[in-house]
């Protein structure tokens, strides 16, 4: 992935600033004064917040995020406030939920903070056939040793007749029963059991008189734990200067960002990545809807030769 900028952070024309924050070291209206276009390629860095919620994050309630930075840059890796198990509930079942568990059945063989976890259940928002998680992400799931993936009995299964490989897979799993207010199943010693539980938009998140945490979603079912990791998703972080939408998306046409206020392109002004679009996608969708944005950039400059 590195490699990737060798051909433009090697190219003479052009010039990186370090340690410089848009909108706090230097302003958005300064560089629009300076500059005949602004691309924002800033992504979607910020979780989103789950709401409604009556509970300040603390202990038992963490970020996905938070816990893989921690895991890839700190010698120590992470350390929560709390014990995460036995039951651990993640809310989201996007690729960044999966690579949790992942970290969580990796990291409960030495001692450190998964390790009391014998059960994690995912709460999907999204039906099997809407999945957030690539394919390749769910076969890592299925590859992990000492664990079993199962398939939530009372969440949303997959439409019938689903003929698409990975909904084929996903409704092979075995059915679990999960009653959402007991502890977790019984497994066997060291082994990790995963349960994807789809159809499950969470409307509160807090935590109960014991100190665990409930998580309460659209279906009626309010899932009690020692732990919620919250892989929600991500939106853009305010920059002061530019708009943002309820979404967490910056508002464009096209790539040109518009004000949301009046709908008109905003002079100089182009986005691309999640920032433009939404946190879907890789580096295949970002280098297409780059290449969209600059098409459109190129025209503007163009026409005002």
């Amino acid at each position: 992935m590195i490699r990737l900028f060798d051909v433009p952070f090697n190219d003479d024309r052009v010039t990186i600033v370090h340690n410089t924050e848009v909108g706090v070291d230097v302003s958005v209206e300064d560089l629009r004064n300076r500059f005949d276009a602004i691309v924002l390629a800033c992504g979607a860095s910020q979780p989103r917040r789950l709401g409604p919620t009556t509970v300040d994050r603390g202990e038992g309630i963490y970020e996905a995020i938070d816990i893989l930075v921690a895991e890839n840059c700190g010698a120590y890796g992470f350390r929560p406030r709390g014990p995460l198990g036995p039951r651990s509930l993640v809310i989201g079942a996007g690729n960044v939920a999966f690579d949790v568990i992942r970290w969580m059945a990796k990291t409960r063989d030495r001692g450190a903070a998964a390790q009391a976890v014998t059960e994690v259940v995912v709460l999907s928002r999204s039906t099997p056939d809407r999945a957030s998680f690539t394919p390749s992400a769910f076969y890592e799931l299925l590859d992990l040793e000492n664990a079993e993936v199962l398939i939530d009995r009372y969440g949303r299964p997959p439409g019938a007749g689903a003929d698409a490989p990975l909904l084929r897979d996903i409704s092979a799993l075995p059915a679990a029963d999960i009653w959402a207010a007991d502890g977790p199943t019984a497994t066997d010693e060291g082994r990790l059991r995963i349960v994807l539980s789809f159809g499950q938009e969470v409307t509160d998140l807090g935590k109960t008189v014991a100190g665990g945490v409930a998580v309460t979603t659209t279906t009626g079912r309010t899932f009690l734990a020692d732990s919620a990791i919250c892989a929600t998703g991500f939106t853009t972080k305010q920059i002061d200067g530019i708009p943002v939408d309820e979404r967490g998306v910056v508002p464009n046409r096209r790539g040109r960002v518009i004000s949301l206020e009046t709908g008109e392109s905003l002079d100089g002004l182009y986005v691309v990545g999640w920032a433009k679009r939404g946190a879907s996608g890789g580096v295949g969708d970002n280098r297409s809807c780059a290449t969209g944005t600059v098409t459109e950039l190129a025209a503007d400059l163009h026409s005002r030769v």
